[in-house]
């Protein structure tokens, strides 16, 4: 996962284009277009292109998400035509009003809590209709646990990248894990 604003081309292949919109929330700033054309240009240079993109989205917000990817679609198709673009489903998303004809993947974002409770049936409706499920900040193991579980076909997490040890311990945790694993709202 290459975060908009992050190093393209990426150090690491395959990779994933993330539209940096969760950043931005975190800072909270608007979506910066700008810098996500940037980065779908930097992207467009890189052999090999990425595996996939997400189309921007607003973190805990299905309708401004809805509107905000409808409106920005064109962008990805401008600048990486042909690359898979999954869609950030978020709180308040129903079934019926997700685009499912625009959608190559989806990705699985918003608030913890919900992302939790609504998680396994998200996965399920990207898979009756063949499309792959993703899911963002799986951050521990119990979390890796939980998207097993319930069939997720790929998960992201920064945790084992922000030090040696962080990556060798999750490592090692998910050699050693067998079976399933409890789920800790907290962890």
């Amino acid at each position: 996962m290459t975060v908009r604003g992050d190093r393209i081309p990426p150090f690491r292949t395959p990779w994933v284009l993330d539209n940096g919109s969760y950043r931005d929330w975190k800072l909270l700033e608007p979506f910066d277009r700008g810098a996500w054309r940037g980065a779908l240009i930097a992207a467009a240079q890189v052999d090999p292109l990425p595996e996939w993109t997400i189309a921007p989205d607003v973190p805990g917000d299905w309708g401004a998400t809805l509107s905000l990817s409808m409106r920005l679609l064109a962008d990805i198709e401008e600048f990486l035509p042909g690359v898979p673009v999954y869609w950030a489903l978020q709180d308040g998303v129903r079934r019926e009003n997700v685009p499912w004809e625009v959608l190559d993947g989806v990705f699985v974002g918003g608030t913890n809590s919900w992302k939790f409770k609504m998680g396994g049936r998200i996965v399920e409706w990207a898979h009756d209709r063949g499309l792959p499920c993703h899911i963002g900040r799986v951050g521990t193991i119990a979390k890796v646990g939980w998207a097993r579980r319930i069939g997720a076909d790929s998960i992201d997490s920064s945790f084992p990248l922000r030090a040696k040890r962080n990556f060798w311990r999750f490592v090692q945790a998910l050699e050693e894990q067998q079976g399933e694993l409890a789920f800790d709202k907290e962890t």
